[in-house]
């Protein structure tokens, strides 16, 4: 495998990535949002659907913003893709809610407005996804806390991605479309409620999916994703896993005139390292090679305190494996881990974002552990990252801080028939860090998908407030060390 075909691989999966206040009027107004006629939001319902905001003195939301009331109480339902909001038509102000304007319910319920389709009591507002300085003009945004896994919960996404995205154990297949008329809407199955833990069984585009989290101590433990593919005569199974130890986020966010702005910062630490395990094998050679990219539709979210808009705070994974399988009835198995000395973040200082950068170590060399039998040469790559985001905005397009650490390995394994069986591994890795999102409507097959001809009411969303990443690893390795292997 050639340095090119993985730093570009690598590269995608980083780009696949990114109280009182002023009302919309700039007049501020009361200390927290009004509630709506069914009362406080329980705990459980903000867990499902996020928090109210809060005014704060020194925050001001940009002039087309609205505050609907009453938070996670005053919603109904959500569907299948995050995007169509059932909410309380009787909800403070969401009289006040346009085409076009922006609607921020709760820290889940923001975003730009491209339809209303009323029904008696009840409102379905159709979003699409917003930068966070289109939501804040001006203020500093601040979160800090542990990744407690006692708090932590995992939230699917059924109706995104274009791909067949259910539970594992289940047959159904829910709909990823959206049909914007109200009989189709009370019909559209919604987003399910997040489930306690870091658990999650997924079947995506033909690959399980497992989400789990393993504590080896109270404090300390691995965040891992675990792939699986049995198809047509291919067999994969795919392990990326971050270890942390006292894991810890802080992060203050500067914005002035809804730009990022000096003094920004955003730090993960207690990430200690990371792991790739993989194996595959195949019945029929260069006919059965198998290529993907995934995002996984699911999330682990974890309560983080924050002031004065309500982040929160989630771990997303994806993925990319493509297989090089030159003979029948071949193996490929490896293991390679990364050592991580040091915190992971971006801090903008003299006008620029600059990440913090760990000292990174390959620990385990993935060339050691190559094995496998085949009668011609076999090559596998798998690239995964993990991205911890801070921000509000629909499930599947949060904006705010981020920090991401993607990790590939490229296989190849030698014909076991020659007189050298060659070994040749290469290790990259690198770290990510900024504000905002990236989502291309035009481009986007899961958004056009859902909002279909509404899709030209949003602007597009390929700007980021800041981004940057930085390679920390590259290594490629043979065995046995002669002149034939030498990559």
């Amino acid at each position: 495998m050639r340095r090119g075909v993985l730093i570009a691989l690598a590269g995608t999966l980083v780009a696949m990535t990114a109280c009182t206040s002023s009302a919309s009027d700039g007049h501020p107004r009361s200390t927290i949002a009004a509630q709506s006629s069914a009362g406080p939001p329980t705990a459980a319902a903000e867990q499902r659907y996020g928090k109210a905001p809060h005014r704060a003195a020194g925050l001001t939301y940009q002039p087309d913003v609205v505050l609907v009331g009453g938070g996670a109480s005053s919603v109904r339902s959500v569907s299948a893709d995050s995007l169509t909001w059932t909410i309380d038509a009787q909800a403070p102000h969401a009289d006040q809610l346009a085409v076009g304007k922006v609607m921020f319910l709760t820290s889940r319920g923001v975003g730009r407005v491209v339809q209303l389709v009323p029904a008696g009591d009840t409102l379905a507002v159709t979003i699409g996804p917003v930068q966070l300085g289109e939501i804040v003009r001006d203020g500093v945004l601040k979160a800090d806390g542990p990744l407690d896994l006692n708090a932590a919960s995992v939230q699917t996404f059924p109706g995104v991605g274009g791909l067949t995205t259910v539970p594992a154990r289940t047959s159904a297949s829910p709909s990823s479309s959206t049909t914007h008329n109200w009989a189709a809407l009370r019909s559209e199955p919604e987003l399910p409620p997040p489930t306690k833990g870091l658990g999650a069984e997924l079947s995506v585009g033909g690959f399980s999916v497992e989400l789990a989290g393993s504590q080896k101590a109270t404090n300390a433990g691995s965040i891992d994703l675990k792939v699986g593919y049995n198809h047509g005569g291919v067999v994969l199974g795919l392990t990326f896993a971050i270890e942390y130890e006292d894991a810890h986020v802080s992060s203050e966010i500067h914005v002035v005139g809804g730009e990022l702005a000096e003094g920004s910062r955003t730090e993960v630490t207690g990430i200690t390292g990371a792991k790739v395990d993989v194996s595959g094998g195949s019945e029929l050679g260069l006919k059965g090679n198998k290529k993907a990219r995934i995002e996984v539709p699911a999330e682990q979210n974890f309560e983080i305190p924050s002031e004065p808009v309500p982040f929160v705070l989630s771990v997303r994974l994806k993925f990319i494996v493509e297989t090089a399988f030159s003979a029948r009835n071949a193996t490929l198995t490896s293991t390679g881990r990364l050592a991580i000395d040091g915190p992971l973040g971006f801090v903008k200082t003299a006008g620029k974002l600059s990440l913090e950068q760990p000292s990174v170590s390959i620990k385990q060399n993935p060339v050691e552990t190559i094995a496998g039998v085949s009668q011609g040469v076999n090559g596998l790559v798998f690239a995964a990252q993990m991205k911890i985001q801070m921000g509000v905005g629909i499930e599947v397009a949060e904006a705010g801080p981020f920090v991401a650490f993607t990790a590939s390995v490229g296989l190849t394994n030698g014909s076991s028939i020659g007189i050298v069986q060659c070994k040749q591994a290469t290790v990259d890795a690198i770290l990510a860090g900024g504000i905002g999102l990236t989502i291309d409507p035009g481009e986007s097959e899961w958004l056009k998908k859902s909002l279909g001809a509404l899709t030209k009411l949003l602007p597009k969303l390929d700007v980021e407030l800041g981004n940057v990443s930085v390679s920390v690893v590259h290594r490629s390795d043979y065995r046995p060390r002669v002149a034939v292997c030498h990559i």
